[in-house]
């Protein structure tokens, strides 16, 4: 895959997993992209992956976007899911849909998600009342 100067790309990160990086440099043998934390030199030698291809994933436009629904972003990555259900957890909301899939974060304390106004909130989403459905246990 050949990359360019300004490519948004997904790449893997040792202590956050998965950063969003723009290119800024492209060599034979290297890619340097700039990212939230820094500059980032990746070796292509070192993304060889099946069939002897680099690929790196490309991050789309959302990262400001808060989404209920994973699948309605421009990219769905492992980047991409792990950017967005980390920035849910850290406003405390722990329930993400994947497309019909509901996904989970345990937050090791309590919140006040499944009292009776979550309750009334979730039967009026069901009963048809709410335009969409939000991700929670109790729908």
């Amino acid at each position: 895959m050949q990359y360019q100067q300004g490519d948004r790309l997904w790449i893997p990160d040792e202590e956050h997993a998965w950063l969003c990086g723009t290119v800024i440099f492209v060599s034979p043998s290297s890619i340097d992209l700039n990212t939230e934390f820094g500059l980032r030199k990746i070796n292509i030698a070192n993304l060889k992956g099946q069939m002897g291809v680099a690929k790196l994933e490309p991050c789309g436009n959302h990262l400001g976007e808060s989404v209920d629904n994973l699948v309605d972003l421009d990219e769905l990555s492992e980047g991409a899911i792990l950017h967005h259900v980390r920035n849910r957890f850290s406003r405390k909301v722990i329930y993400t849909h994947v497309g019909s899939i509901l996904v989970a974060v345990n937050p090791f304390e309590k919140l006040n998600i499944y009292g009776t106004n979550e309750m009334k909130r979730a039967q009026a989403c069901c009963s048809g009342n709410l335009p969409t459905l939000y991700p929670h246990v109790f729908v």
